[in-house]
């Protein structure tokens, strides 16, 4: 099962997401404070849910595959994880 994680002004909210079986989890609304400093590079794509490949970050600062990034922004042009107004602006991940 995996964690995401949403939200503004470092107070985020955390959801448990569908496992790989599409069995529902329990949510967990749970608020969690974190810090600037406990910003780490995600493993895997919230959207695809795979190891990254060529992953791009976006000026909200959420981490994608930059195919997946590029596909969700056809259909929207707000981030998948948080909605704010991407821009059109996917950097490459450091």
């Amino acid at each position: 099962m995996k964690l995401y994680c949403g939200g503004k002004n470092k107070n985020l909210t955390c959801v448990r997401r569908k496992n790989d079986m599409g069995v529902k989890r329990e949510v967990d609304d749970t608020n969690y404070e974190i810090n600037e400093d406990d910003d780490e590079f995600p493993e895997e794509c919230y959207i695809c849910g795979k190891p990254f490949t060529s992953p791009v970050v976006t000026r909200c600062k959420h981490y994608f595959c930059e195919a997946c990034a590029l596909s969700a922004f056809r259909k929207s042009k707000r981030c998948q994880i948080c909605n704010e107004n991407t821009g059109g602006v996917f950097n490459i991940a450091k």
